[in-house]
């Protein structure tokens, strides 16, 4: 079996195994085509992914090949190196710099000014703002912190976002190498003592990462397809694999251990090939990942290098060594610098252009680009002939300099944009407190909602510029969030228990409210405090992410999310009860799936949830108002609105036959006579021909993928006022 090799795996290290090997340790070992021939099949699948997504849904499962091969290479190297004396800090991460650096900064500054050319302005803020974290390795938290879903897309795709995996190595890269040099210097500097610990931390390391990822995916709205907690196990897998023969090499009576025959270490591997293969084609976005389905994938990479090749005719190694391969292997790093941004930045450039001929043009422009980088960049910097100009201070001095050059464009993109959307934040609140005052809309009022309403009047005057301006989609929010004083009563699904906020509007004279819902009643906000100061509520709140005020519980949810959110439906039902509320406001997302109950439908299910959930108000004399939830919007809307500003009102609509999903809510009032419950309904607002629209009134209607924006609910309080029942909003007065 081919030994243990050390060429810094992933798609952030592509290079010859001959050579990265001596990264720090002053060793070079023989090239592993097999290694090679993985790099290959993995960025093979994350590119047809990329490309033709639906054609291979499990493609990205590449970059966790990909994180295995770093593990295996990377640790292998240090323990080696270190072992046998000769690691060095400075020499690996000088040697990483050389190997990473170049290829990625050029592809990140390239990337920058192609973005300036071809990608909407309003886009510039965030994707200048992912550039920057791509250069500092970070882009991975970046996403996680953003709180974006990799499958869903709620901010927009940006040309930098396949930085997060590199970020992940790079990371690592930092990282294994110190704790190896700690636990070596606490070990006593003995070789065999390191040989027997490392895989038992690696071990501890691993089942501790995996453990945390699955709690992730157990939890509704944790994003665990970020974060680098959740993929040290990947690395580790790599690194056991790696670190064993080792370990084995220590054990008691190691030298009569058996030997596994050539024939059954080829069957393994072939049959790990498939099973890599196999993933790819039957993964897709509802799988748990990275969870119990991801060990396919990695065990059978880990399982591969563990393995090796054999000299049998029909051993897998005849075809890994193939040269198509091999050039595929060599170039992935660079082909995966490249092959993203190309993909997201053509796409703005010629959007007139059909499927299959943009397909094409991306892959051959990726294929090329991927090319002149190894060749001319990649290559040149890890030439041996130029070890001697690389010194450790030459090379801190090149990754100081080159890191502030390409931060340059987008520093300066975020600082201006900054600037731009403080103006439009300015407008915005300006806007809201044009508005009427939650009464009868002006018949005049073509802002947003009252456009719709007023469309013949309107059409002489149609709007000059879309509002909010710029990338600030949720301008004018803080109408509604300063009116909180700093009371927080919007629960995360990492929140525990429950809380409530009180707001009094106007004098405070009128009815008690209590607004309660999931995220699509909180993101009428700037509604609620509108009436709440026409009709002088005094308001109590309390909204929770994904968890509408309901007794029915929605699918998808772990054990753990259903006791979370009933606990905070029950606080919710009990504070109704106890409260002494006339008005009870609500809403909540349609579309959900919804747990089927004692033989009855989900649908059945969510409508006698909300049922026995508005039971609780009615049966304190208290009304129930609930506003149906708002058309859903095309996939991609942020990026289509940003495209074609206000000509989004026709460019970007959506059939209404696909934007209206279920909302019980409608069928759920049908169960209380008009004057317990009410709904209102705004579709006609959205929705005009048989077609929703994301601008109306030269307003944008949704702020992400899934809500809308804080000026456009404001433009709904007057509508609300209208369509609701008058006693409603003024009993108790």
């Amino acid at each position: 079996m081919t030994s243990a090799v050390g060429v810094a795996g992933g798609p952030g290290d592509a290079a010859r195994t001959r050579d990265a090997d001596t990264a720090g340790t002053g060793h070079r070992r023989p090239k592993r085509h097999d290694i090679q021939a993985l790099r290959a099949l993995a960025i093979g699948g994350v590119l047809v992914n990329h490309l033709l997504p639906s054609s291979l849904t499990g493609g990205y499962l590449g970059v966790d090949v990909f994180f295995v091969i770093s593990g295996f290479l990377i640790t292998g190297i240090i323990a080696r190196g270190i072992s046998a004396g000769g690691f060095t800090l400075r020499a690996f991460w000088t040697r990483r710099v050389r190997r990473l650096m170049p290829a990625s900064f050029l592809a990140i500054a390239v990337t920058s000014a192609a973005m300036v050319a071809v990608v909407p302005r309003e886009l510039w803020r965030q994707f200048s703002e992912e550039a920057i974290a791509s250069t500092l390795y970070v882009e991975n938290w970046y996403l996680a912190i953003a709180g974006s879903d990799y499958f869903r897309a709620d901010i927009p795709a940006s040309p930098f976002r396949h930085f997060w995996s590199l970020s992940v190595e790079e990371q690592y890269y930092v990282a294994i190498p110190i704790v190896l040099v700690l636990l070596w210097a606490a070990l006593g500097r003995r070789a065999g003592r390191l040989a027997v610990a490392l895989p038992l931390l690696l071990g501890v390391a691993g089942v501790a990462s995996f453990a945390w990822a699955l709690d992730g995916l157990g939890e509704a709205g944790v994003n665990v397809f970020y974060p680098t907690t959740t993929r040290v196990w990947e690395f580790a897998l790599g690194g056991l694999v790696a670190t064993l023969p080792a370990l084995v090499d220590h054990l008691p009576g190691a030298g009569r251990l058996p030997v596994v025959p050539a024939w059954i270490r080829a069957i393994v591997v072939w049959a790990a090939w498939i099973a890599i293969v196999a993933s790819m084609v039957v993964m897709g976005e509802g799988a748990a990942h990275p969870g119990w389905p991801t060990l396919v994938p990695t065990v059978a990479t880990a399982a591969i290098l563990g393995l090796g090749v054999t000299a049998l005719r029909w051993d897998s190694g005849r075809v890994a060594g193939l040269r198509p391969l091999q050039w595929v292997g060599d170039v992935s790093y660079s082909l995966y610098l490249w092959h993203w941004p190309v993909i997201i930045l053509t796409a703005y450039a010629l959007p007139e252009v059909g499927l299959w001929p943009l397909v094409a043009l991306q892959l051959a422009l990726s294929l090329v680009l991927a090319a002149a980088s190894y060749v001319w960049v990649e290559r040149r910097y890890l030439d041996a002939s130029r070890d001697r100009l690389f010194t450790a201070p030459r090379t801190v001095a090149l990754l100081v300099v080159g890191t502030l050059v390409v931060l340059a464009l987008p520093g300066f993109l975020v600082a201006r944009s900054v600037q731009e959307d403080a103006r439009a934040e300015a407008q915005v609140v300006a806007a809201i407190d044009d508005e009427p005052d939650a009464g009868p809309a002006d018949a005049v009022d073509c802002l947003g909602a009252a456009a719709a309403v007023n469309a013949a009047a309107c059409a002489e005057t149609p709007p000059t510029v879309l509002l909010p301006e710029g990338s600030v989609t949720n301008a004018g929010e803080r109408v509604y969030t300063d009116r909180l004083e700093g009371q927080r009563c919007f629960m995360l699904w990492s929140d525990p228990g429950y809380a409530t906020c009180e707001v009094t509007g106007g004098d405070g004279s009128g009815p008690r409210v209590m607004v309660v819902g999931d995220s699509h009643m909180e993101q009428l906000g700037v509604a609620v405090i509108a009436l709440a100061d026409r009709y002088d509520w005094n308001l109590t709140l309390a909204f929770r992410t994904s968890c509408p005020y309901t007794f029915a519980v929605r699918k998808g949810f772990s054990d753990t999310n259903k006791e979370t959110c009933g606990a905070w439906q029950q606080a919710a039902a009990d504070t109704i009860r106890e409260g002494g509320f006339d008005l009870v406001l609500t809403s909540q997302f349609s579309g959900a799936a919804w747990m089927p109950q004692d033989g009855r439908s989900g649908h059945q299910a969510a409508v006698d949830g909300l049922e026995a959930a508005w039971r609780a108000a009615t049966d304190t004399g208290a009304r129930v108002l609930a506003i149906q939830d708002q058309p859903h919007a095309m996939d991609g809307v942020q990026e289509c609105v940003a495209g074609y500003g206000l000509e989004a009102a026709t460019a970007c609509t959506l059939p209404e036959e696909q934007a209206m999903e279920f909302d019980p809510q409608l069928a759920a009032a049908e169960r209380f006579s008009a004057t317990q419950v009410a709904v209102v309904d705004m579709t006609d607002l959205y929705c005009a021909d048989g077609s929703c629209a994301p601008v109306v009134g030269g307003v944008r209607v949704y702020r992400d993928a899934g809500h809308v924006t804080p000026l456009w609910a404001s433009t709904l309080a007057p509508q609300i006022s209208e369509r609701a029942p008058l006693t409603f909003l003024t009993s108790g007065a």
